[in-house]
């Protein structure tokens, strides 16, 4: 179960390891489930067979009668990844290392801010790395959290922002996303 895979072949052993051996971190993953979907109550994994299957509690009409359990097929793309995103936050033990290409990606725009909330929270537990191209997730961002990843002549090159874009950043003249979008944004040049 341990750990997660990183195509979350896995993700049923890991969330039952995390309700049997680990309850304080699947109910902090629980708690951030709800509070990003709303209708999600928390999950389940039963074995069937050789097999172990995840379902969801979803809320019921009226918030104290519960609709039937889904199963992680009848569940749309951005709940999935939600789940497998807080999955690698919350695994137990922590991994030194999480790396999320693209958190944002199928993820509704209102939910996305209390996913960074998560993401920041894991980054004292773990070293985050993430990618992305979305405005929006750099605009969350810091200055001193940003690198810029470039290809120059068949060669990568990663560094922080350029010194003036981070004044620009700090002066509050532009938000990061605001940057990406008017002019993109810039290393430094001694980097590596």
């Amino acid at each position: 179960p341990y750990p997660l895979e990183e195509d979350a072949r896995n993700l049923a052993s890991v969330l039952r390891e995390l309700q049997t051996e680990h309850r304080a971190a699947s109910q902090n993953l629980t708690c951030a489930f709800r509070n990003m979907l709303g209708d999600i109550e928390g999950y389940q994994v039963q074995q069937v067979g050789g097999y172990l299957v995840t379902k969801l509690h979803h809320l019921g009409v009226d918030d104290e009668s519960r609709a039937p359990l889904f199963e992680l097929f009848q569940e749309s793309d951005g709940t999935l990844r939600l789940l497998g995103i807080l999955t690698a936050l919350y695994q137990e033990p922590a991994r030194p290392l999480v790396a999320l290409e693209e958190p944002e990606l199928t993820i509704h725009p209102g939910a996305l801010s209390l996913l960074w909330e998560e993401i920041q929270a894991a980054s004292g537990r773990s070293q985050m790395l993430i990618t992305t191209h979305s405005p929006d997730l750099l605009d969350m961002c810091t200055a001193e959290q940003l690198r810029v990843v470039e290809k120059v002549n068949g060669i990568t090159h990663i560094g922080p922002i350029s010194e003036t874009q981070k004044r620009i950043i700090k002066k509050k003249l532009f938000a990061p996303g605001q940057l990406l979008r008017e002019q993109g944004l810039t290393r430094t040049e001694e980097s590596i």
